[in-house]
């Protein structure tokens, strides 16, 4: 049987405000720490290009800085790939 779990609405607006939290916190450590490398080391607190020197943790933050409603932030990071991102 499969049983189903509904959430109220508090439970809905912590859990939001977690993950919001915790994006801002590993997002800020990225910046700090790593950009414009591709990922952030969580050992040495540095950052390393390990997948092509794309800066891929800022662009793979950009759907969740759109979901969470950052949009400075979201324009930054649009402004920063468009004048620095270049696959060929």
């Amino acid at each position: 049987l499969v049983q189903s779990t509904v959430m109220s609405p508090e439970e809905v607006r912590e859990l939001r405000d977690e993950v919001h939290e915790m994006f801002t916190f590993t997002y800020d450590s990225y910046k700090l720490h790593a950009f414009p490398y591709d990922e952030l080391l969580p050992i040495s607190c540095k950052g390393e290009d390990t997948l092509g020197g794309y800066a891929l943790t800022l662009v793979d933050s950009m759907d969740m800085l759109a979901m969470l409603g950052n949009a400075t932030e979201f324009s930054w990071a649009v402004k920063w790939l468009g004048q620095n991102l270049d696959f060929n």
